[in-house]
């Protein structure tokens, strides 16, 4: 979670330091992907399926595991 004050800043204020924060996130986790997939484990293999399928529900992004779009 990130928290910022957005009180007397323009509407491109605030996207832009929304964006620093996701920018930060996305960064942290893919450097953090990229070393845990040199040193797999089913502890990890657990943590990146749960923490996908949040991700997806939170997005409205569905993966249909049978393939099809339906």
């Amino acid at each position: 979670m990130s928290l910022f004050d957005s009180k007397g800043m323009t509407e491109e204020q605030i996207i832009d330091e929304v964006l620093r924060r996701v920018e930060a996130v996305y960064t942290a986790f893919k450097l953090y992907d990229e070393h845990k997939r040199s040193h797999e484990n089913e502890e990890y293999k657990e943590f990146k399926r749960e923490f996908l399928a949040k991700v997806r529900k939170e997005t409205g992004e569905v993966k249909n595991e049978g393939g099809s779009n339906n």
